[in-house]
């Protein structure tokens, strides 16, 4: 009991600050937030791109076991680049799309 009251005692006579820490003063906080924030960047952008890499794995597979699939995919695209009134565009600059589609 006696115990109980000493630090009762003790604590009340610590005084509370009224005063900022200096850390606060220059923004730490302000600068932990940011710095939260950039982690959060750079990881999204780490998953981004072994996500990409994860894509572009599976499309890969998908095109070799499903060589019909993957054709008729393609004619689908060449006829939708025909279908658009005002494009001439010659089998190079045709494929040169496919490519570029196909590939990202």
């Amino acid at each position: 009991m006696i115990a109980l009251r000493r630090v009762a005692a003790a604590t009340a006579a610590v005084p509370k600050r009224a005063f900022a820490l200096p850390l606060q003063l220059m923004g730490y906080a302000d600068m932990h937030e940011k710095e939260k924030a950039l982690e959060a960047a750079f990881f999204n952008k780490q998953d981004e791109k072994a996500l990409r890499k994860l894509l572009q794995k599976m499309k890969g597979q998908t095109d070799a076991a499903d060589k019909d699939g993957y054709k008729d995919h393609v004619e689908h695209d060449v006829k939708g680049l025909k279908k658009i009134p005002g494009l001439n565009l010659n089998d190079e600059q045709v494929q040169a799309l496919l490519k570029w589609k196909h590939q990202q």
